[in-house]
Formats: C-alpha cells, sequence, structure tokens
C-alpha cells in the first residue's frame, strides 16, 4: 500500500469531518451522539449526512474492540493521547476494516489530512505510521483477542468487561449470540395504525413503491422495512399510517390489556409511541392520559397525539416518586419548546379534573437502557454496573407511587427495555413484597398463542435482538385485586 502522493492537499470529506466532531464531543460528554451528530452536519448532502452517521455509530458500536487494537499497535497508552487524535485513529482503524468500502490509502491520507485540520501536526506521523501498521496487519490482529475467557469476549465483540460477566450467568451458552447481536444495525420497524390502514394495505403500498418489507414476527400491526429510505418517503408518512416504534415496543401495548373506552394513564409517557398505541386501543370513548417528568418531551407526545388521535389524550408534567435526576432539565431534554403545561412538583396531584384511578396504568420506567444498544451503542459505554442498583430503586419507587392510582381490578404494566435482572424480575419481586394487593399475572394465560415463546416461566414477557431480532424489553402485568379477596 501507498500513502496518497500529495497528502498536504488532501481536502478532508464533509461526513468525515463531521464524524469526527461528533466523535470529539461525544468523549467530552458534550451530548448524545446524535444530538451532536446533527449539530456537525448542517450543510451536508445526503451521501455525506450517510457516511457521517455510518461512521460515529460505528465507531461507537465498536469502540471496545478498536481501543484494543490501538494499544497493541501504539507505542504509548491511547488514553495519553489528545481526544482530537484519540478520534481520529479510532475513524481510521474502524474505516480500515474488511466491512468498510473505502481504500486504504485514502482512509491514511484522509486521516492525516484530519489531523493537519485539528492542529495536531505533531501526531501526522504516529497516525500514518499507526494505520499503515494495521492495513499492512489486520488480518493477524484479531489473534490475540480469540481467548476463550469473559474478558477476551468483552473486547472481541466490543462491550463492557462488567456487562459480559453479568450477563454470562443469566445467558449461558446464548451470550455470545447476544453480543453478536447487539453489534448488528436494526432493522427500521413501524407500527401500522390499525384503525387507518391494515397492515396488508400499507405492505401492498410499500411494494408498489419498491420498498422490501414483510409483517413483523410477534406484533400484530408491526412491519419491518428491509430496505434502506427515509422514513418521510414511506408511502402513508403524511396520512399518519404509521408509527416507527421497535416491535419488542409495541408488544407493550399488546400486554397491557387495553380495552375499547377504558381510562389509561401513560405515566412515563415520552417520545410517545406507546402513548399513540393506547390512543388507538382505547379509540374515540375512551381517554389517555400521558405524563412525563420533561416538559419539552412531553411536547413531543402532545404534539404526536393531536396529529393521530385529537380529543383522545391529555397532558401533564408530572415526576413520580423516584424519577427525579431522570434528565428533566432543557439540556437532557433537547431543549423547551415553549409548550405551556401544569407544572407538579414530585409527590403533587393530578390536574383536578383527571381520574383519582385508572383503569389501566403503564409505567414504562427510565432505565439503563442496554437492551436498545443495537440502536443506541453509545449506552453500553456510558453505563457502569454501580449504576444499576440506582435504576432498580427508582424504578421500584415509580412503581409504588403508581399502585394507589389503580381501580381494584385494574392492572399496572411494567416495562423496561434492558437486560438486567435487577431491573426486570428484581424490581416485580420487590414491588409485591411491598404491595400485597397487587398479584403477578401469569401473560401465559392472557395473551395470543403466537408471542407464547417470549414468555419466561415466570410469566414475563422478554424479548432478545439475538433470538427474536427485536430490542431486549421486559414486560410485566400487576393486577390490583378487590380488598377482601
Amino acid at each position: 500500500m501507498t500513502a496518497s502522493p500529495h497528502p498536504r492537499t488532501t481536502v478532508v470529506s464533509p461526513g468525515r469531518h463531521a464524524a469526527w466532531r461528533a466523535l470529539v464531543s461525544w468523549e467530552q460528554r458534550k451530548g448524545r451522539a446524535s444530538q451532536l451528530l446533527q449539530a456537525a452536519r448542517p450543510g451536508l448532502t445526503d451521501r455525506e449526512q450517510r457516511l457521517a452517521h455510518e461512521l460515529l455509530f460505528g465507531v461507537l458500536r465498536w469502540l471496545g474492540r478498536i481501543d484494543a487494537i490501538l494499544d497493541h499497535l501504539l507505542d504509548r497508552p491511547l488514553r495519553k493521547l489528545s481526544p482530537d487524535v484519540r478520534a481520529i485513529l479510532r475513524l481510521g482503524v474502524y474505516q480500515l476494516d474488511d466491512d468498510f468500502r473505502a481504500p486504504d490509502h485514502a482512509v491514511v491520507s484522509q486521516s492525516v489530512a484530519l489531523a493537519r485540520h485539528a492542529r495536531a501536526r505533531w501526531a501526522t506521523g504516529l497516525i500514518n505510521a499507526t494505520l499503515r501498521r494495521y492495513a499492512r496487519h489486520r488480518s493477524a490482529v484479531p489473534q490475540y483477542l480469540d481467548g476463550p475467557d469473559l474478558a477476551a469476549l468483552a473486547v472481541r465483540h466490543a462491550h463492557p468487561p462488567w456487562l459480559v460477566e453479568s450477563l454470562a450467568p443469566r445467558l449461558g451458552d446464548d451470550l455470545e449470540a447476544l453480543l453478536q447481536a447487539n453489534n448488528q444495525v436494526p432493522p427500521l420497524t413501524v407500527r401500522v395504525h390499525a384503525d387507518r390502514v391494515s397492515r396488508e394495505t400499507f405492505l401492498a403500498a410499500l411494494g408498489e413503491c419498491g420498498i422490501e418489507a414483510e409483517p413483523a414476527v410477534w406484533a400484530v400491526s408491526g412491519v419491518r422495512i428491509r430496505s434502506h429510505v427515509a422514513v418521510p418517503a414511506l408511502p402513508g408518512y403524511r396520512e399518519g399510517w404509521f408509527t416507527v416504534q421497535d416491535e419488542a415496543s409495541q408488544l407493550v401495548g399488546q400486554v397491557s390489556g387495553v380495552l375499547p373506552g377504558e381510562q389509561v394513564l401513560d405515566a412515563c409517557a415520552a417520545p410517545g409511541g406507546k402513548t399513540l398505541h393506547l390512543a388507538e386501543t382505547v379509540g374515540p370513548r375512551g381517554r389517555v392520559y400521558a405524563t412525563d417528568a420533561s416538559p419539552g418531551r412531553l411536547e413531543m407526545v402532545r404534539e404526536a397525539a393531536e396529529r393521530c388521535y385529537p380529543g383522545r389524550v391529555r397532558v401533564a408534567q408530572k415526576v413520580w416518586a423516584g424519577e427525579a435526576g431522570r434528565g428533566a432539565s432543557p439540556s437532557a431534554a433537547g431543549g423547551e419548546t415553549g409548550a405551556v403545561l401544569p407544572r407538579m412538583d414530585m409527590g403533587g396531584t393530578l390536574p383536578p379534573d383527571w381520574p383519582s384511578v385508572f383503569d389501566r396504568v403503564l409505567a414504562d420506567a427510565p432505565c439503563s437502557g442496554l437492551g436498545v444498544v443495537r440502536r443506541h451503542p453509545e449506552i453500553k459505554w456510558r453505563r457502569r454496573a454501580e449504576d444499576i442498583p440506582g435504576y432498580a430503586d427508582r424504578q421500584l419507587a415509580i412503581l409504588l407511587s403508581l399502585a394507589g392510582k389503580v381501580r381494584p381490578g385494574g392492572t399496572l404494566t411494567y416495562s423496561v427495555c434492558t437486560v438486567t435482572e435487577e431491573e426486570t424480575a428484581g424490581v416485580v419481586h420487590r414491588f409485591l413484597a411491598h404491595r400485597s394487593d397487587f398479584v403477578q399475572v401469569d401473560l401465559e394465560q392472557v395473551l395470543d398463542a403466537p408471542v407464547g415463546p417470549l414468555i419466561s416461566r415466570e410469566g414475563f414477557l422478554t424479548t432478545f435482538p439475538h433470538r427474536d431480532d427485536c430490542d431486549a424489553f421486559f414486560v410485566a402485568r400487576l393486577e390490583r385485586v378487590f380488598p377482601g379477596t
């Protein structure tokens, strides 16, 4: 391989530059990856936007493995380099992988040009030599990552060691399959609004547009779209035929057992996909009452509800016990929107014209998010083992604060998009120990047969990407018994 003949005149492609800027900002904890990328790519063509997205999320997906390779190649610890140079090297190693399409010489040339742009001329020789060395010997590099122990497994599949160690007892022989699935780009999945268009009609419209799609396996209204297509380009986008929602997330609405005409509280509603599902199900005679800690995110729920089901959804800001610190600040929520919403402190009452108790309550609680790393790979690098007990305690507090809002005979559905035992079955068992007036519903007894394989021996619904080709979710239904029974 030879380097570019005119390295000093190389112009950095806009997509690579945007990915580099976003990656540096992400390491400095200036925001979520998607937000940082959005801020870094104004004016980019569609092609360069796709390149920037692929580079940023590809590096975040494989970060642990990339860093292990660089530590093997460098004569100094990677952490000793500046964030600018670390980001350039990480992007370079990712692009030199066999699955990436760019020629080796172009990757090296662009990486060196990025260093000059970053005013890190001192590092151009280091970057050039390191990436050229990896390009020559990359087929041999994985050999030192192929050990049988959990530490090598974590590096090989780019997961933090603590997470691999915690999952090993639960997953057993399926552990490596889960790690592999977590590094796959998930399909685009939508939920068809069945009261507007049938799934068959929507699939036919997709086919007429040359878009490859298929019915979801588990969700009755789900469609998996295999073609690479922007959501606004899908048929029925303007008409509101569908909502983008992972198949596992769609199952939460099915598990809740909501019936037409019921009064439903969606306690942690943002960004609103489940709220719309509930609004569709209750129909024109029912009502959904949606709360969330963040006024900015709650405005997203209100706008979506007014667009799709005007009059069926009421919204109010509410911080349920244990939800404090969830990220209700404007910076965490993506900025205020100017929405005028009722504001209540933790433990305050709901608006006076809302019901005092509800037929159904849904708590899609804030969690570690370790079930959606296919979509948000940065999550696995942001979480620590010591974070998990705190999440579980907050989830329990939210359920306990919602218990009194369930009428006798009504149900409380608890869902989280994570894989830790503490946040899933552990929270349910702790809740039942506190509230003897609730019992767990065995979902195998109440759900249709097609989802039977997703029901655990304890009667919970669980999904995994390696087994079910959807996000990892946990769903439990709890029923409040009548007094004296």
